[in-house]
């Protein structure tokens, strides 16, 4: 009777264990969503800094062409 009150127990442990090992899963694939989705983010964020600073460089060109004198 003890002997099937310690399996049962363990059976118990391991229902939880991977219920947790499940949960743990779930989580560290939402963290890896979410650095994916923030490294893209990045990646946009640099993308659109790099064009406005190329934008920015033109336009500081153009200005200093047309304030040298002929």
């Amino acid at each position: 009777m003890e002997r099937n009150n310690e399996l049962e127990q363990l059976k118990q442990q391991e229902i939880q264990l991977r219920a947790a090992l499940r949960q743990m899963k779930i989580e560290v694939d939402n963290a890896n969503i979410t650095a994916k989705a923030s490294a893209m983010e990045a990646k946009q964020v640099a993308e659109e800094a790099a064009e406005a600073n190329e934008a920015g460089r033109r336009t500081w060109k153009l200005l200093l062409q047309k304030q040298m004198p002929k």
